[in-house]
């Protein structure tokens, strides 16, 4: 979807104040997988500063938390998107489509967490039997399958 008129306007902004919230938090978070370095809230605040739209850290922390009035300034969520180069959409809109860049980085920090968990049940459950801890990663492995699906 994109910003098409609709009658006389531009589409309204539909996106929710705690969809908002996950969706910077995910952006943060892959931002940080590519980097190798954290965004902070002076990087992002410098960046909207030099783009025209100004943002406070209240408002920052407001968006991140999924608090505060629903967003509505849509030069702002654009240039945020911009920032974390990604589609406008995906911050104006309820029904924004998830970026392949986003889903790929998503998907392989689940499987480095998934290995995480594996890694440190084996490290626990060292005393075990191969056979044992076999069985036990399995059933780690189909919980965490029925969890994602």
């Amino acid at each position: 979807m994109s910003d098409r008129p609709i009658g006389r306007g531009v589409r309204p902004i539909t996106i929710g104040r705690a969809t908002l919230a996950k969706r910077l938090n995910i952006l943060l978070d892959v931002s940080t997988a590519e980097t190798g370095h954290e965004q902070q809230y002076k990087d992002v605040a410098a960046a909207m500063d030099h783009l025209g739209t100004p943002l406070s850290r209240g408002r920052w922390y407001y968006f991140r938390q999924g608090t505060g009035p629903d967003p509505q300034d849509r030069a702002l969520l654009s240039n945020l998107a911009h920032f974390f180069k990604v589609s406008p959409d995906y911050l104006l809109y309820e029904d924004g489509e998830v970026p392949e860049r986003v889903a790929a980085q998503l998907e392989l920090l689940q499987t480095l967490r998934t290995n995480e968990v594996k890694e440190f049940a084996a490290r626990r459950l060292e005393n075990l039997d191969a056979d044992s801890l076999r069985s036990i990663i399995s059933m780690l492995d189909e919980e965490l399958r029925t969890r994602d699906a």
